[in-house]
């Protein structure tokens, strides 16, 4: 995060969230996994600045602002509250 690498931000902490919930592993799936609103709007921003031209070095430092004390993931079974604008899953899971 400290070197403004939007990339390598992103890498770090979906490696992060792997070690903490095997199967964390897109960007998506760990920001419906996180509980803290101030941790989704930093990783929603790093994926602003990564795919859409915005500023990375901001959006590094928002993301080491907002996970300096820790990652803070909803419990398991947990549902992800859903935003308006999210596509349904394109494999629906049987219940």
């Amino acid at each position: 995060a400290r070197r403004g690498d939007a990339a390598a931000c992103e890498h770090a902490l979906l490696t992060w969230a792997g070690g903490l919930r095997p199967g964390l592993v897109q960007a998506s799936a760990l920001r419906d996994a996180l509980a803290d609103p101030a941790q989704r709007d930093a990783l929603e921003s790093l994926r602003r600045a990564r795919w859409q031209g915005g500023d990375e070095a901001s959006a590094c430092a928002a993301i080491a602002a907002a996970f300096e004390h820790g990652m803070a993931l909803r419990g398991p079974g947990r549902p992800a509250r859903k935003r308006s604008g999210d596509l349904p899953p394109l494999y629906p899971t049987r219940e």
